[in-house]
């Protein structure tokens, strides 16, 4: 078991090996397999230590999400021959982002936020209107409960 301790002799025997090499021409040194391996061990904890206490949670979930969206764009672009977002109007990425919270996947619904958001746009408020209006007209009907 490594601890702190043992970490910082072994640290300090490293420098101590180090200063040595000082003149030494470079392909001639050689460290011994066991210490370059802890070495690398001991540099891998750390980074992972690091990552781990430094990445919130929330980044975490960002990173997922934005690989799961990343993936579906991906495949829309090979598999349907999607694209030309970038010069859609507001109305028709809204409308579709709509539609898509009907079909319940959320990752569709935040493609076509990031679509807008990279446009500059915002939700057009009147396909936003004949959403809702739509929904309110049908309120009472079994549409509802299918």
């Amino acid at each position: 078991m490594i601890t702190k301790e043992n970490e910082e002799a072994f640290l300090e025997k490293m420098e101590r090996y180090t200063h040595s090499m000082n003149c030494v021409p470079g392909g001639r040194v050689s460290i011994p397999a066991a210490d370059l391996l802890q070495l690398v061990r001991m540099a891998a904890a750390g980074r992972d230590a690091e990552t781990h206490q430094t990445r919130h949670p929330d980044d975490e979930a960002i990173d997922h999400f934005a690989t799961a969206m990343r993936a579906k764009m991906r495949r829309s672009r090979e598999k349907k021959g999607r694209g030309g977002w970038q010069a859609a109007p507001s109305a028709h990425l809204t409308y579709l982002l709509v539609e898509h919270l009907e079909k319940g996947d959320p990752v569709d619904v935040a493609n076509f936020a990031m679509m807008l958001h990279q446009n500059g746009q915002n939700l057009d408020k009147i396909v936003v209107y004949a959403y809702r209006k739509a929904i309110a007209s049908v309120a009472g009907s079994s549409e509802l409960t299918d």
